[in-house]
């Protein structure tokens, strides 16, 4: 969303995907890496996210929640979780009134 840190979640297309962030603005060695387990052209929906372990309910997250490195990963399935990411207070802020 221009004018926030936030980048907004969307259903991977790739199993595993690593950006190595170099300086000076990160660590040296930091690396982020995203995985999607279970993706396939049938399971294309998101059951579940964590980042760093942690469970992520939100569809979005902010670039604080990376700078220092992370791994998000992502449950795939055939049929979308309504219950993941759809609350209000879920929203990114490029859908707040």
């Amino acid at each position: 969303c221009p004018g926030t840190d936030q980048y907004i979640v969307g259903s991977p297309i790739f199993e595993k995907a690593t950006l190595h962030l170099e300086p000076p603005r990160y660590k040296k060695g930091t690396t982020l890496n995203i995985i999607a387990n279970d993706v396939s052209d049938k399971n294309i929906y998101i059951q579940s996210m964590t980042i760093n372990g942690r469970a992520w309910d939100k569809s979005w997250f902010s670039h604080a929640d990376i700078e220092n490195g992370a791994d998000i990963i992502f449950e795939m399935g055939p049929e979308p979780n309504k219950e993941w990411g759809s609350g209000e207070e879920f929203a990114p802020y490029s859908m707040s009134q």
